[in-house]
């Protein structure tokens, strides 16, 4: 499975009550939800006209494999802990530095999700765990970590203690 397929089980129809036309995603984070692993996003609104990001309205979770709704809370039922400031603007550039990281992202998400929780990791995994934290740090802006912190404390936790 791709990052690319990950993302697309948010397009396909039984999601587009939550998921509706004009609604952006984050990327996504791993999260374990009744013993298996899901993929986290929150959704958010974002103005194409002016560039301001809006704040995160709800998160959601799939099952990706089986393309399945794990869980929805919209924020008046599990509020993030923090607001983005007024008219937030991306600082990142999307421009191909951005898109070689963000296509490492991708690629390093996806071998984590095939070891992520465990206990001993390899030297090969940690690397791959290195590199998949300096990506997120590149093509996430410091004003929407918090956001995906709060997705998956575990998963944070996790990759903290296996570095």
């Amino acid at each position: 499975m791709t990052y690319e397929d990950i993302q697309e089980v948010l397009t396909q129809k039984n999601f587009e009550n939550y998921v509706m036309e004009g609604v952006f995603y984050s990327q996504t984070i791993i999260d374990i939800f009744q013993e298996k692993t899901v993929d986290v996003f929150f959704l958010f609104g974002y103005d194409a006209s002016t560039k301001i990001i809006y704040q995160p309205f709800a998160r959601i979770a799939i099952d990706s494999k089986e393309k399945t709704l794990a869980y929805y809370y919209e924020s008046d039922e599990k509020p993030f802990d923090i607001t983005l400031p007024e008219d937030f603007i991306s600082k990142i550039p999307y421009d191909e530095t951005y898109k070689e990281w963000l296509d490492l992202y991708g690629e390093c998400y996806c071998k984590i999700r095939e070891f992520v929780f465990q206990p001993n990791i390899t030297d090969e995994q940690k690397i791959i765990i290195s590199d998949y934290l300096q990506a997120f740090d590149n093509i996430i802006d410091d004003e929407l970590k918090p956001f995906y912190f709060e997705l998956s404390p575990e998963f944070w936790e996790w990759l903290k203690n296996a570095c």
